[in-house]
Protein backbone atom coordinates (compact mmCIF):
# COMPACT_ATOMS: atom_id res chain seq x y z
CA UNK A 1 0.00 0.00 0.00
CA UNK A 2 2.83 2.36 0.88
CA UNK A 3 4.64 1.84 -2.41
CA UNK A 4 1.41 1.93 -4.41
CA UNK A 5 0.52 5.24 -2.76
CA UNK A 6 4.00 6.62 -3.37
CA UNK A 7 3.91 5.71 -7.05
CA UNK A 8 0.39 7.12 -7.39
CA UNK A 9 1.39 10.45 -5.84
CA UNK A 10 4.61 10.65 -7.84
CA UNK A 11 2.74 9.86 -11.06
CA UNK A 12 0.11 12.47 -10.20
CA UNK A 13 2.74 15.14 -9.62
CA UNK A 14 4.46 14.27 -12.89
CA UNK A 15 1.11 14.32 -14.71
CA UNK A 16 0.21 17.69 -13.22
CA UNK A 17 3.63 19.16 -14.09
CA UNK A 18 3.32 17.90 -17.66
CA UNK A 19 -0.19 19.32 -18.02
CA UNK A 20 0.92 22.65 -16.55
CA UNK A 21 3.80 22.83 -19.05
CA UNK A 22 1.47 22.04 -21.95
CA UNK A 23 -1.20 24.45 -20.68
CA UNK A 24 -3.92 21.89 -19.95
CA UNK A 25 -3.90 22.14 -16.14
CA UNK A 26 -6.26 25.12 -15.84
CA UNK A 27 -9.01 23.81 -18.17
CA UNK A 28 -8.95 20.40 -16.42
CA UNK A 29 -8.95 21.97 -12.93
CA UNK A 30 -6.17 19.66 -11.71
Amino acid sequence: VYWEGLVHVEGGLRGRGYLEMTGYADPLQL
